[in-house]
Parts: structure tokens; C-alpha cells; sequence
């Protein structure tokens, strides 16, 4: 899953260790949260995950999409399982963070309600300037 996101976003190495931490904390609750992955012939191209991070708060994690399928309807429709378990589960609110080179996602983000509540700056991901944002949505 790091190489999706290094290819992407060209992520330094330190990346990989916040991706492992996000899918252990997956396994830690798993049957309270969800992860779910775009394979294709054992390359992942695509992953989403819910995580439980409070009483009734959870986080949306790990949303990426390889190039080849963006634009495609993969990104709806994995966004489209994750937030079928959070409401299932009765999560309100859904959080997730993101970081602004990502903006092609922002579309997806607001067709499902999400809206940018917070940003601070990233040093650590890579060899350039981003700046981290989250995104909130209130299910009814």
C-alpha cells in the first residue's frame, strides 16, 4: 500500500510507518472498523479504511487510488462502502485528513458532505511543502 502512495504523491519512506500504524489500528478493532482494497492480479491499485477513534467519532483512512483507475468511479465507490459502515455502526461524526496535493479527492469529499474544518503543515512526508487538512461530515 506504501508503493500507492509513494507513486502517487512521491512520499518519502517515512509515510510507510503512519500507513502500518493506520492498518494496525484496523486489527486492533476489527470488527468495529473496515478496510477495504482495489486488487488487481496481487497489485493493490486502491484502499479505504474506517477506524473507530472514539465513542461515536471515526476517521476515514488509507483513501487512495492509483492514477490508472482515477476518474473512474472507483474513489465514489469505495468512499460510497465506508461510509455505508459508518452509518451502520452509527458514527457521527466522520473525520478524515487529508493533505492539499490530494485535490482531486476534494470533489468526492464534498458530494458525500464532508467540509474542511482544519489544515496545519506537513514537514515529514516528503521533500516539499504541503499542508494537512481535515474534513468533517454529521451523518443524519
Amino acid at each position: 500500500m506504501f508503493k500507492l502512495f509513494e507513486k502517487n504523491h512521491d512520499f518519502l519512506p517515512t509515510v510507510e510507518g503512519y500507513i502500518l500504524n493506520s492498518i494496525a489500528e484496523y486489527y486492533d478493532d476489527y470488527k468495529d472498523n473496515g478496510l477495504w482494497v482495489i486488487d488487481d492480479n496481487g497489485e493493490v491499485k486502491g484502499a479505504i479504511s474506517a477506524v473507530k477513534k472514539g465513542e461515536n467519532l471515526a476517521q476515514l483512512r488509507l483513501f487512495c487510488i492509483h492514477e490508472s483507475l482515477q476518474s473512474k468511479g472507483y474513489g465514489n465507490r469505495l468512499l460510497e462502502i465506508a461510509m455505508d459502515l459508518c452509518r451502520k455502526m452509527n458514527y457521527n461524526p466522520v473525520i478524515l485528513w487529508t493533505v492539499d496535493i490530494c485535490s482531486e479527492a476534494r470533489h468526492l469529499y464534498s458530494k458525500f458532505g464532508f467540509e474542511l474544518t482544519e489544515t496545519k503543515e506537513n514537514t515529514e512526508w516528503a521533500d516539499y511543502k504541503m499542508t494537512e487538512e481535515k474534513w468533517e461530515v454529521e451523518l443524519e
